[in-house]
Formats: C-alpha cells, structure tokens, sequence
C-alpha cells in the first residue's frame, strides 16, 4: 500500500535530533535565542499551514515563566469576502526557519527580554499540530496534538563577561 505519510514533523527522535538551541546574553537585560535546524532540507516547521515549533523558557531554578518562541506561518482569515475568487486566506508572517542554502544547517534567531537575576535558562521545545482556537476546542488529548522532544538547560555569562 502507498502512502504519503512523512515522519520527521511527528518523530521525536527525528525532531531532537535535528532542533538545537543556543542562547547567548547580549546586554543586562536581553538573550539572543538561536534555534538550529541540522540536516532539515527545508524551511521548518512544514507540512499543514498551521504547524507550529514553540520553545517555552523558564528559570532553571525557579521554574519561572521567561516567555516563549512560535515559529510558525501567520494567515488572515477572509471567508467573509464578497468575492468567491478571492482566497479564503492570505499569508501575513513567516518567521519559520528557512531551508539551508550552503549547508545541511540553517537558523533562526530572536531577541528575549529577560531580567538579569536569570543565570541558567531552561528551553522546553515542541511541536503544536492545531491551529490557535482550536486547541481551546478540540476534544483530541495533548498527547496527539502537542509533542514535547526537547529540554535545553543553557547558563547564561553575565553581562559583563558577554560583552
């Protein structure tokens, strides 16, 4: 039997072995996160639109809440147009890690605003398969929708010794 099924996007092996993150302090109160994609020959996340990678950060010792990452692909919902050539969705954002060009690595970096007390971060990462409403409705378990495949612990340099 033939089928289209494509494993890396629901592989936790694949995923952890293929997302890296590194974090590095660039001033008192901001880390630049890198997320890396290692041997992925395409943008990622991929494959339904709404498919998306979220890295939650915590202190590592407190367990407080930093503030978290969706790589993801943003649309507008325009079902309500009067024109049924019209599409009933259009792109807004991409900020999904692009696909390697020279390489079997790419990746994406984004400035978190955090407190200087934090000395040691730690980055849960995952993968979200329902898009935003959905998940407050769906009556599928998170076990099916939602894949933890990775917790980073990265301890941050102070600031003086970054830079």
């Amino acid at each position: 039997m033939e089928t289209h099924s494509f494993f890396g996007g629901h592989d936790l092996e694949k995923l952890n072995s293929s997302l890296f993150l590194e974090m590095e302090r660039i001033n008192k109160n901001q880390v630049i996160a890198k997320i890396i994609s290692n041997g992925i020959p395409h943008s990622f996340p991929t494959g339904d639109l709404f498919r998306t990678l979220r890295v939650s950060f915590r202190d590592k010792k407190t367990k407080k809440y930093l503030g978290d990452l969706s790589l993801k692909k943003d649309y507008i919902d325009l079902k309500s147009s009067d024109d049924p050539n019209s599409p009933s969705m259009i792109l807004l954002a991409d900020n999904r890690i692009s696909p390697p060009i020279n390489g079997h690595s790419s990746h994406a970096e984004f400035v978190l605003n955090i407190s200087e007390e934090f000395d040691e971060i730690e980055a849960e990462m995952y993968m979200d398969y329902l898009f935003g409403l959905n998940r407050l409705v769906t009556k599928l378990p998170d076990n099916i929708t939602l894949l933890k495949f990775k917790i980073v612990n990265i301890r941050l340099k102070s600031p003086k010794d970054s830079g």
